[in-house]
């Protein structure tokens, strides 16, 4: 996990909204044949910055490393899903999948 967890942002008075990606619905964990897991974002509700994301999947590890840069950076949980950033690591664009 890295930055706040949905508690913490509740418990806080932060409006936020959520998202969630299974490594099922990911191309590279199909070809890899590694689908099991999930990446789950929490950002501001108003200002889309990224607060928190937890990852439980195999490559979790090198994922959380692009989602801390993110948070310190200030971005934004958008801008960050359509660059190359935590999900385009293990991921070849399927960031329409996130709903947030």
């Amino acid at each position: 996990r890295g930055g706040k967890s949905e508690e913490d942002v509740k418990a806080a008075g932060i409006p936020y909204k959520i998202g969630s990606f299974p490594m099922a619905a990911n191309s590279r964990s199909k070809t890899n044949m590694d689908t099991d897991g999930m990446v789950k974002v929490i950002a501001h509700k108003d200002t889309d910055r990224l607060l928190g994301v937890h990852i439980v999947a195999s490559v979790a590890g090198e994922l959380i490393n692009e989602a801390a840069l993110a948070m310190a950076a200030n971005s934004r949980s958008k801008t960050n899903m359509d660059t190359d950033g935590m999900v385009k690591v293990i991921a070849h664009k399927d960031t329409d999948r996130l709903p947030l």
